[in-house]
């Protein structure tokens, strides 16, 4: 039997049900008497995880039921809409996190309407014991993650906020600096020193780009101690915590974090540890256990990078050479991974099928056919992969790989992906042993790979609305006109790649927001004049590739007010001699393809003369 009286539920072994508000006791309506009752039937049954995990499910369907018939109760539509807003529609390509709403942009649980903070307070109660269930049954890092949860329904949940113990980015402490720095030479007064919970970050420059570093880092933190809690702990240890132990036995040591004022400072340091610094915009140097940023507030997904190297190195004991003879990928592929991190609207997120790491995966495998074979590419150690000449597509493929075990059939390799993880950083992996661990062949792995890289118009539609779309290669996926259009807004996209789908200017109506886009592929798409009409706004556009479509010179006059154009690609289309003249204002163009098309050798050779940088 549970007891509970914290987040104001009791219930005694006759399922009496009583509401607790202000030490006063009051009777629960017939409405929540039917809701509690609903949800204590989903508590009962076999004990197995696999029953824990379909008790979530269904508490989830009743939870949802009984707040959109409270929604239906309201005249107010405000009131109804703030009232539906607490249910989370989840969106099955990416996983869901939770943490403080001081330590992220979240929307606040907490509620002045009576009836919804009591349904909010049964969840949370039936959610902590839930996870109490999935730790007994040998499932501690799916209890963790719940008990974080449990404080976006009940932020004042006495035992979810002990065990989980998760810092805020309210708790810094920064002080000026009272002598000079021993290693970096910085003079007393010069440099600030911050302390979060996890981090210790110390700093010549500004203190509002180190704030910002500090809670990026934060929040990573309490992302990646969730994802990969049997990393750093054990369902043994969690089952003590809920039984009254503190989760952790000592204080963990803080993870040491320098951020220069400038690049040129960062790399002065870092090239002396590190050969190729000039190339990095981040590092993190396994021998010192120290990461290394400069002062550039944009570099929030080198920051997530470099810390998750932090974490996975710092967390328990390593040795250094992780990844070294065998296995690399995965390293760094886990790190790409972790830039996916998107903060919405009450909860983190990781993963999702427009993650721009993903997207470059996608490009470099459905669109250049590039694939290295799992049979070989787990065989490859750091040297031989970051020598590699195809270096970068090797690194899109690591995080395509990466985002597919985590994600590929609702998380079938999840699991698996974990413990890999766990024998790479313990050096004792094997040449199969992920195979043995997914149970399937590096064959197989690498069919199913190319399966999930391709996109139909469900999954479209599937994307969290609170999602920032900024990439998006579709070419060569099944997408068509309906997954396009349900595309809520392109405002932060940047790129967009359509090549060979069956999409037409209906699907593309969407680009007449896409201010910020930079390069366009609708090459082999069924588009005309009118989708290019709606790129007019569209002024940082630097690659454009119109081939194989219906366009004609009517649509060069929309072409040629784009001012950054750097690259056009017209082959195939409809365009003349006559549309030419229409490009002269692209002083930037420096490639034109007209091949395939009515242009005259002329023709080309009079707009070259008025384009100074077109080969």
């Amino acid at each position: 039997m549970y007891t509970e009286r914290r987040g104001g539920l009791e219930r005694s072994e006759d399922d009496h049900l009583t509401i607790y508000g202000n030490q006063a006791e009051q009777t629960v309506s017939p409405f929540f008497l039917k809701l509690a009752i609903c949800v204590l039937i989903s508590l009962h049954g076999s004990a197995s995880a696999e029953t824990v995990i379909s008790d979530r499910e269904r508490l989830n369907q009743q939870f949802t039921a009984a707040v959109e018939e409270l929604a239906r109760q309201s005249e107010d539509p405000s009131q109804r809409n703030a009232r539906l807003s607490v249910i989370l529609r989840r969106d099955p390509s990416r996983q869901y996190f939770f943490v403080p709403a001081s330590t992220v942009d979240t929307r606040q649980t907490s509620t002045d309407d009576p009836e919804l903070a009591r349904i909010l307070g049964i969840y949370g109660n039936r959610l902590f014991n839930l996870a109490e269930r999935a730790a007994a049954q040998g499932d501690g890092s799916t209890a963790f993650r719940w008990l974080h949860e449990v404080l976006r329904y009940a932020p004042d949940h006495s035992e979810a906020k002990r065990i989980t113990s998760v810092s805020t980015a309210d708790a810094f402490e920064i002080r000026p600096s009272r002598r000079a720095h021993a290693k970096y030479g910085w003079r007393a007064g010069e440099y600030l020193q911050i302390d979060t919970p996890s981090f210790r970050i110390s700093t010549n420059g500004n203190e509002a780009s180190a704030r910002s570093l500090a809670e990026s880092l934060e929040l990573v933190n309490a992302t990646w101690r969730q994802l990969f809690f049997e990393y750093w702990s054990n369902t043994a240890t969690l089952r003590t915590a809920l039984g009254g132990r503190p989760l952790t036995s000592k204080r963990r040591a803080r993870h040491q974090v320098v951020l220069f004022r400038n690049r040129e400072e960062y790399i002065a340091e870092v090239s002396r540890i590190e050969p190729q610094a000039e190339m990095t915009l981040g590092y993190y140097h396994a021998p010192s256990r120290t990461a290394f940023f400069f002062g550039d507030r944009s570099n929030a997904s080198t920051w997530r990078h470099e810390a998750t190297h932090q974490l996975f190195h710092e967390s328990k004991r390593t040795k250094v050479g992780t990844g070294e003879a065998a296995d690399f990928w995965i390293v760094e592929g886990i790190a790409l991974y972790m830039e996916s991190l998107q903060r919405c609207q009450g909860h983190i997120t990781l993963g999702g099928l427009e993650a721009d790491r993903l997207q470059f995966a996608r490009f470099r495998r459905l669109r250049e056919g590039f694939y290295e074979p799992l049979d070989g590419f787990t065989q490859l150690g750091r040297l031989d992969l970051q020598q590699h000449p195809q270096i970068r597509k090797l690194y899109s493929q690591s995080a395509g790989l990466t985002h597919f075990l985590m994600h590929y059939e609702n998380g079938r390799y999840r699991k698996a992906l974990l413990e890999y993880l766990n024998q790479v950083y313990s050096q004792r992996t094997k040449a199969n042993s992920l195979e043995i661990l997914a149970n399937r062949t590096h064959a197989e792995l690498d069919q199913e790979y190319q399966r999930f890289l391709d996109l139909n118009d469900t999954a479209l539609q599937q994307i969290d609305s609170d999602a920032t779309i900024r990439r998006l290669s579709l070419g060569g996926t099944r997408v068509t006109d309906a997954g396009l259009s349900s595309l809520r807004s392109a405002a932060n996209l940047l790129w967009l790649d359509v090549a060979g789908l069956q999409v037409s200017d209906m699907g593309l109506e969407m680009l007449r927001d896409a201010d910020l886009l930079e390069q366009l592929t609708l090459e082999s798409t069924n588009i005309t004049n009118a989708t290019v009409g709606r790129l007019r706004n569209c002024q940082n556009l630097q690659e454009l590739d119109l081939s194989n479509t219906s366009i004609d010179d009517q649509a060069l006059a929309t072409v040629g007010e784009l001012n950054d154009l750097q690259s056009l690609w017209l082959t195939g289309t409809k365009v003349t001699d006559a549309g030419l003249p229409q490009l002269r204002a692209l002083k930037k163009l420096q490639t034109l393809d007209v091949s395939q098309t009515a242009v005259t050798p002329n023709g080309r050779a009079e707009i070259g003369s008025s384009l100074p940088q077109l080969d």
